[in-house]
């Protein structure tokens, strides 16, 4: 994997853990109601409360196990552009593949042009290369 493909996975990841917590919150909305205690008899009316539970804490768990998985990813990333030895370049790495703004956000929060961020970013991302080939491949 090329190292912009590895930097960029953390917002990938962010968005897809975001969309299963999305779901779940749906899934909850939809999800079993708390039973009437008001003594009166009711019909079964449904499906087992049990196996509803069950769904709805397959949803969770997924939606965990994205979160987990988006954060060990921000853990790595931050190492490696942390490790970039050029204030400037670890600068341009974060605000794109950590906080992924659009080129042009970077380019204004850096006080340059497109152009020049787009220089500074090549150089950043050999630089992250360097970085990140001096570590043992996790993701």
């Amino acid at each position: 994997m090329k190292t912009k493909e590895y930097l960029g996975q953390w917002v990938k990841l962010k968005k897809y853990a975001d969309k299963c917590f999305e779901e779940l919150d749906e899934v909850l909305m939809i999800g079993p109601k708390s039973p009437q205690m008001d003594g009166l008899p009711r019909g079964s009316g449904g499906a087992d409360i049990s196996e509803t539970v069950a769904k709805i804490e397959a949803i969770r768990k997924k939606a965990e196990e994205a979160r987990i998985k988006a954060l060990n990813a921000l853990e790595e990333i931050q190492d490696v552009i942390e490790a970039v030895p050029d204030y400037e370049e670890k600068t341009i790495l974060r605000l794109r593949y950590i906080n992924g703004m659009k080129w042009e956000e970077v380019a204004c929060a850096m006080s340059m042009g497109v152009r020049n961020t787009f220089c500074l970013h090549g150089k950043a991302l050999q630089s992250a290369e360097i970085e990140r080939r001096k570590r043992p491949p996790h993701l």
